[in-house]
């Protein structure tokens, strides 16, 4: 079918810190690493880009059809088409595609002493636009000085949860210097103890919001067009990065951040 591109998957020496975690006739899943971005821009190279990179393995162009920011790791859906990006598109701007976050933020102290709450859903305007997300706190992770928040963005705007998580919960994500307080205080020591003696983390510290998950509806082609399957999910898991890794294992053993 002329609709269906090729892909070449790619081997380990051509990327070795993109891998592919999802592949399929009609789209391509990658793992987005840290401090990638996504496409090309006034600061980004034409060729530094991710979209970019990968195009250059690829036999037929790939197409973006939503964006993680630079410093955000985890699951990047790409389509093999114009037709099925124009459908994924439409898809991701009306929440039929369903993503879920991890984020270890920090909680500032106070707010009148109010207890930490364990789930609810902030309703917060994001740049003069409505914007929702779910939150729940994942048990394994709960105390000390960080949390570990599982998030669910119902709408897309932009940095829409770094946005929710410093200002509607008070907890900014930790390593956000656009949000966040990552110099001082609580964040500041956990981004030191993470990093050990790696110094750039006290310069470019890794921002501790990762996609770990995102469901597509499944795509069905036929001879005459290319549609959605609403009840049928293709889903998609993207693994923790190093510096989530490290910080949950300081958390779960014996030496507690507090």
């Amino acid at each position: 079918n002329a609709r269906i591109r090729a892909f070449r998957a790619f081997s380990t020496s051509e990327m070795s810190d993109i891998n592919v975690l999802h592949e399929d006739e009609h789209i391509l899943a990658v793992f987005k690493p840290r401090g990638v971005p996504v496409h090309g821009g006034a600061k980004v190279g034409a060729r530094d880009s991710l979209i970019a990179r990968l195009n250059s393995s690829a036999s037929a162009p790939l197409h973006l059809v939503h964006r993680l920011d630079e410093p955000t790791t985890g699951v990047l859906v790409l389509a093999k088409s114009r037709d099925v990006a124009r459908l994924l598109e439409k898809a991701f701007a009306e929440a039929l595609v369903k993503k879920t976050y991890v984020a270890a933020v920090v909680p500032e102290t106070a707010r009148g002493g109010a207890r930490w709450p364990g789930e609810g859903t902030i309703r917060a305007p994001v740049a003069g636009k409505t914007a929702t997300t779910h939150f729940s706190t994942l048990p394994e992770w709960y105390g000390g000085a960080c949390r570990l928040l599982e998030l669910t963005p119902v709408t897309g705007r932009t940095h829409q949860l770094r946005i929710h998580c410093a200002t509607s919960l008070g907890a900014p994500i930790l390593g956000d210097r656009k949000y966040g307080r990552t110099r001082v205080g609580a964040q500041q020591e956990l981004l030191e103890k993470v990093g050990g003696s790696r110094a750039k983390y006290r310069k470019a510290p890794p921002l501790f919001l990762h996609c770990s998950m995102v469901k597509v509806p499944l795509i069905r082609e036929t001879p005459r067009r290319i549609t959605l399957e609403l009840s049928m999910f293709t889903r998609v898991v993207a693994p923790l990065p190093d510096h989530f890794v490290t910080l949950k294992s300081m958390m779960q053993g014996d030496e507690r951040i507090s």
